[in-house]
């Protein structure tokens, strides 16, 4: 079969800026969180309550783990990495084993030795400290953003109450309760400063310590329609989501697993520490249902998956393709194409569930008079001529 220049450039075009969202017209989940998430192909249901993060919304994700993980190392904590499977031996020595509940997911290995999916690490992360921390060491600050499980009695609302979930855990080893405590607020105010850049109005609130322990904790919620916890709030009982959890732990973990050192009056103490959760997944959720609209999403350009789409209305047109090459290789990581044979209608309604800030529409009607039709988000369209639409876009992105 003949194959034309065109034709070959545009398959050319269209393959380099390939990027695979499945887009739906509709969803049978129940939240409209939810819904949107798999209407718009960021993730995709493999049971109830697990879930696969396709490649856009495994992109969300990604953005909003730079932004917490940016956010703990500057306040000094060393990201690491733990295991998602632990030794029963470790929870035993805890007493957590038999006591955490039918959440912990319990397995055996094939030389019948006992593992636990961890739905939480405090005790896999004292065992990867201990016998290795020095008085002069103190304190020790690490983080690990890693799967767990909680095998939830009834998993709902997509990814917000869900069995496998992606989480921020941060530990903290110090050698006074003082310390601990200074620390304590610190990354309390580095959590506010998180929220803040996501554009999440969090609230925090003193909160029971659970199984987790401890002597005094904080959790972080936003006000949420698919919220499970309450709050009063200007006098009104309202319903919110948690976001994060954070715990002085005092000795609870490093007693009973003989986390000590000794001290410069040569007594051997066992050290004080603290736990810090963020819900990473679980935050991409209250992202969603904050900037979603009628027919899809509003990101904002600091985390905007894709910054840029570009709309194609043209077929067979060459100059056309350019146009779009031409923005995608100046913007190749924040761009996303949406042409070939999808109606004008269903090019928009992609768009719209992809969110991006700014909306460049390639039409005839635009390319006779060599322009390219631009929209931003809070600003008002733009026509700007091709040989300009670089140093626009340098200017707004």
């Amino acid at each position: 079969m003949n194959t034309s220049k065109n034709d070959n450039y545009s398959s050319n075009c269209e393959s380099l800026g390939k990027f695979f969202i499945p887009t739906k017209k509709d969803s049978d989940e129940f939240s409209e969180t939810a819904k949107l998430m798999m209407k718009s192909g960021m993730i995709h249901k493999l049971s109830s309550g697990i879930y696969a993060w396709l490649p856009l919304g495994y992109k969300i994700l990604s953005i909003v783990e730079k932004i917490i993980s940016d956010k703990f190392e500057d306040i000094g904590f060393n990201r690491m990495c733990l295991p998602t499977l632990h030794p029963a031996s470790l929870w035993i020595e805890t007493g957590r084993y038999e006591v955490y509940g039918k959440e912990m997911l319990k397995i055996k290995d094939r030389n019948e030795s006992d593992l636990v999916f961890g739905p939480t690490a405090e005790e896999a992360c004292v065992d990867m400290v201990r016998n290795k921390i020095k008085l002069h060491d103190l304190p020790v600050k690490v983080f690990n953003i890693q799967w767990k499980f909680r095998d939830e009695l009834r998993p709902r609302y997509g990814i917000v109450r869900c069995r496998e979930f992606l989480m921020c855990d941060g530990y903290s080893f110090h050698e006074t309760e003082k310390d601990a405590l200074d620390f304590y607020d610190n990354v309390s105010e580095a959590y506010k400063e998180v929220f803040d850049e996501l554009g999440l109005d969090v609230i925090s609130k003193p909160a029971e310590t659970g199984e987790i322990g401890g002597s005094k904790s904080h959790e972080f919620l936003i006000e949420s329609e698919i919220g499970e916890d309450t709050a009063v709030v200007d006098g009104v009982e309202k319903s919110f989501m948690e976001l994060g959890h954070i715990f002085l732990l005092g000795t609870r973990y490093s007693e009973p697993m003989n986390l000590k050192v000794t001290n410069s009056e040569n007594k051997t103490n066992a050290l004080v520490m603290s736990c810090y959760g963020i819900g990473v997944s679980r935050l991409v959720g209250a992202l969603v249902e904050k900037y979603s609209v009628e027919n899809g999403i509003n990101w904002p350009k600091n985390i905007a998956p894709f910054k840029i789409t570009i709309l194609n209305m043209c077929k067979d047109s060459e100059k056309a393709d350019k146009t779009c090459e031409k923005i995608r290789r100046k913007f190749s990581k924040t761009t996303y194409i949406v042409s070939g044979k999808k109606s004008p209608g269903e090019k928009f309604a992609v768009s719209d569930l992809i969110g991006s800030p700014i909306k460049i529409i390639i039409g005839n009607k635009q390319l006779e008079s060599d322009s390219v039709e631009v929209r931003v988000i809070s600003d008002k369209t733009h026509y700007i001529k091709i040989d300009e639409i670089i140093d626009f876009l340098d200017k707004v992105i």
